[in-house]
């Protein structure tokens, strides 16, 4: 490769090295990411079909609900899918600002190893 080798620090995040290529180990925030996108894959798909599966009963089963059942499953279906994917704009800005610090560390950290006296 480019001579770039990854090695990871001890908060569990990937530094580059200068000898090849080593994986980095999986941290604590990429394993949070992919449960949440599990969670909001079954909300953003499941969620209509419980909309819809409840909407159907009542005197009306159409648009606009008339049972307080049917507001509060479609209120909690909204407002599930909205908190999960805020919590995914958050979790990526985080790891995004992590990664920019360890990037910034990593390169000091190479400059600095370069240097021949």
């Amino acid at each position: 490769m480019l001579g770039l080798r990854l090695r990871v620090a001890k908060g569990g995040s990937p530094m580059p090295t200068s000898s090849g290529l080593e994986p980095a180990a999986p941290s604590q925030g990429s394993r949070w990411s992919w449960v949440l996108l599990a969670v909001m894959t079954v909300s953003s798909f499941g969620g209509p079909f419980l909309i819809a599966w409840v909407l159907g009963g009542g005197d009306q089963p159409d648009w606009p609900p008339d049972r307080l059942i049917e507001w509060v499953v479609f209120s909690a279906v909204v407002a599930l899918v909205l908190t999960l994917v805020t919590f995914a704009v958050v979790l990526g800005w985080v790891h995004r600002h992590r990664l920019a610090a360890v990037r910034r560390a990593g390169s000091s950290h190479l400059g600095s190893r370069s240097k021949v006296p």
